[in-house]
């Protein structure tokens, strides 16, 4: 009996036997959130999510075979060695001493090989390594919490001491003041001291509470609290944070080395932060660093800034965001002259804001920096700027809302 198929039978039956035969030849390779594709000249392409450097693989070169694990790419060049790239927590990229590999594959958070002579190879590490590296993050990050509140409770023990000595002062007084007092107006002399010092303490209660002041010295070794970090060259760069502040203030210096850099997913999704204010010191904001902070509304930017980059998703889906200016009635986002780069999808869903205005510095800003900005209506951009920037309309959804120049004060 002879069967006559329809056209689109026909098409969905070549699909399926090419996505077969690619899938055969070892040409796809999937991760959680990303995909490797081998071409015929040995090179490959990487498409989706890009977080953790998984597809990073545009240099590659000489490939056979790829493989992918959940956030990591591996590829077995044809001398028989293996390159990766993404996450390596846990050991999974560690292949730049393998040789003679002939199979390769790849598999949540591990790597592993069989070579010409069939020893297998492997690449992760053991459970007690990552549990152990879980800790020791944890126990610093506790150590660190520790020696901050030591520090504060130091300092309000002094606060404290000296309140006291001011009221053993002003005690001896009166008792000088009522030396003349006889023995037999004991009561009136009780009533007397009861109700001055009554009134000291509502005194000592009411007057506002000062901080000692430190030396340089003294600051210099006073960790920030709730701020994770790391010094890198004489240089601060801004971790986490676990503070619950509306009003957050990044500082200028940690252990006397200026806070240049906020490393990626600093503050995501922080829901408490209202209000942001960066040190002039700040030169890059990593990618994710404010993404899905809804609350953002404020970014306090100094004069003097030193911010030249702005890194991917950085502002993302923070969809109370108005802008830098000191009423938000303004709704202005005001980037500072010195600007550099914008990544892709910097600003994007940041559905509050009204007018942003770019700098005369900028170089590049990248695909859907401010896409589904819906109440975007002034994008400022500095005149002749779009010969550098390329196509606008990649930049922003709707080319009516732009602007060139520099907007009236």
């Amino acid at each position: 009996m002879f069967f006559r198929l329809s056209e689109q039978e026909r098409q969905e039956h070549y699909l399926a036997k090419s996505t077969s035969d690619i899938l055969k030849r070892k040409k796809l390779a999937f991760g959680t959130a990303h995909m490797a594709v081998l071409e015929d000249d040995g090179t490959v392409s990487a498409y989706g999510d890009n977080s953790r450097g998984q597809c990073e693989v545009a240099a590659w070169r000489d490939i056979q075979k790829i493989a992918a694990g959940d956030f990591h790419t591996v590829g077995l060049k044809k001398d028989g060695t293996v390159l990766a790239a993404g996450d390596n927590t846990y050991g999974q990229c560690n292949v730049g001493e393998w040789s003679g590999v002939a199979e390769l594959f790849a598999e949540r958070n591990l790597t592993t090989a069989f070579t010409q002579d069939g020893a297998m190879l492997v690449a992760a590490a053991k459970p007690e390594a990552v549990q152990a590296k879980k800790e020791n993050e944890e126990a610093a990050r506790r150590e660190q919490a520790f020696a901050a509140k030591k520090e504060q409770e130091k300092l309000l023990a002094g606060v404290n001491a000296r309140t006291a000595a001011q009221i053993c002062d002003r005690m001896e007084a009166l008792l000088k003041q009522q030396q003349s007092v006889s023995e037999n107006n004991t009561a009136r002399l009780e009533q007397l001291l009861k109700s001055s010092l009554e009134k000291l303490v509502h005194e000592v209660a009411a007057a506002p509470q000062q901080q000692p002041s430190l030396t340089p010295k003294q600051q210099k070794h006073v960790p920030p609290s709730n701020f994770g970090y790391k010094i890198v060259n004489g240089q601060a760069y801004i971790l986490s944070y676990t503070g619950d502040e509306r009003d957050m203030v990044i500082p200028e210096t940690i252990e006397g080395a200026p806070v240049t850099m906020i490393e990626v997913r600093a503050f995501e999704n922080d829901t408490f932060i209202e209000r942001v204010v960066l040190p002039p010191s700040l030169q890059i904001i990593r990618k994710y660093a404010f993404r899905g902070c809804e609350n953002l509304r404020k970014i306090e930017i100094p004069g003097n800034s030193e911010l030249k980059i702005i890194g991917e998703c950085a502002f993302e889906k923070c969809e109370k965001l108005v802008g830098t200016a000191d009423s938000p009635s303004q709704k202005r986002l005001v980037l500072p002259n010195g600007i550099q780069s914008i990544a892709r999808w910097a600003f994007a869903q940041c559905q509050s804001l009204h007018t942003v205005v770019v700098p005369e510095s900028i170089q590049t800003i990248g695909f859907g920096a401010f896409s589904e900005c819906t109440s975007l209506d002034k994008l400022w951009l500095p005149q002749g700027a779009q010969n550098r920037l390329g196509r606008l309309d990649l930049i922003v959804d709707r080319l009516n809302c732009l602007q060139w120049g520099t907007p009236a004060v």
